[in-house]
């Protein structure tokens, strides 16, 4: 079951646990996603309860860009199906586009974007100067 958080305990665990951290975020210190829920509108944040978690960033009417974290014991199959079931959550909120960007020598992102259903839309360069592969879903 996918839960709209209302805290951001899960999502800040799974997000400075050390197999994770390395791969998410460009800045000092540790990650906390707290204030993002003080922006409901902006920002939508989801999670299986348990090691898979998303925040959904408002892009443009019905657009949100997807950034997901998943604990290693989470991943594989299980993380497809809570990814899966978070972008449906999405979809039945309204959105009628998803889209990420992956760094492109990032190969199981890439892959994991596959599985999931995740378009390539280009590529381009992310606001720390990575390298990235656009990637879009729409219901």
């Amino acid at each position: 079951m996918i839960v709209r958080a209302t805290d951001a305990t899960l999502h800040n665990f799974i997000a400075n646990h050390p197999d994770v951290r390395p791969t998410l975020g460009y800045h000092e210190g540790a990650t906390d996603f707290t204030p993002l829920l003080a922006h409901p509108d902006h920002y939508i944040m989801l999670s299986d309860g348990i090691g898979a978690a998303a925040i959904f960033e408002w892009s443009a009417p019905q657009v949100w860009q997807s950034h997901t974290m998943f604990l290693p014991e989470c991943r594989g199959k299980h993380g497809v199906r809570a990814a899966k079931a978070m972008m449906d959550w999405m979809f039945d909120y309204g959105a009628r586009m998803l889209w990420g960007q992956t760094p492109v020598d990032h190969r199981g992102a890439q892959m994991f974007n596959r599985l999931i259903g995740a378009k390539p839309a280009g590529e381009g360069e992310d606001a720390a100067g990575v390298r990235v592969r656009y990637f879009t879903v729409e219901r």
